[in-house]
């Protein structure tokens, strides 16, 4: 029987940062895409991993599972307050140019009129792309997207450090029986 997976935590994940911004320069327009979005995938199972109940938390998150995507990832952590909305609506961006370049076998790049308005609505790509600017710097729809990958990621890392895990509820007749034990 195979031995299930458990996905890496958020400290081996905020360590990896570095090296995965490293290899999103180095990396093709496609590759930088699908690296870029598969960290910050993992972030988020990893984050989801910080808040939820111990024994149930593989059994959701892994791969095959309910919330084994990265959509239903970036919606369960909206919906529960672990994601501002700029958060959530840069994740699915990242996730939709994902997808651009996973599954059109056409020539495909950030400088491509499709991929670049999606980076345009980027809101930490824009933040990036401000400060490169200020600085004199001119900015690549490919390091924006870098750029955002690296601050979406510091921004999980720094919720699941502050995050607490969940508590099983006390059943509706826990406290009933405890008190006619003692009485």
């Amino acid at each position: 029987m195979a031995r299930k997976q458990r996905g890496l935590s958020i400290t081996e994940l905020s360590e990896k940062l570095k090296p995965v911004i490293e290899t999103l320069s180095e990396e093709t327009h496609r590759g930088a895409a699908l690296v870029g979005a598969a960290y910050l995938d993992d972030l988020l199972a990893a984050l989801l991993r910080t808040v939820f109940i111990e024994k149930c938390a593989d059994e959701l998150l892994g791969r095959e599972r309910p919330l084994g995507t990265f959509y239903a990832r970036i919606c369960l952590a909206y919906s529960i307050g672990l994601l501002d909305e700029d958060d959530y609506n840069d994740l699915h961006i990242v996730r939709d140019i994902r997808n651009a370049f996973a599954h059109l076998y056409d020539d495909l790049s950030f400088e491509s009129e499709s991929v670049r308005a999606k980076c345009d609505k980027m809101h930490l790509g824009q933040l990036a792309e401000t400060v490169r600017d200020s600085m004199g710097l001119r900015t690549t729809d490919k390091e924006r997207f870098a750029a955002s990958v690296a601050l979406l990621g510091k921004s999980l890392v720094s919720t699941a450090r502050t995050a607490k895990r969940a508590t099983p509820a006390n059943g509706f007749y826990a406290g009933f029986f405890s008190r006619r034990r003692g009485s």
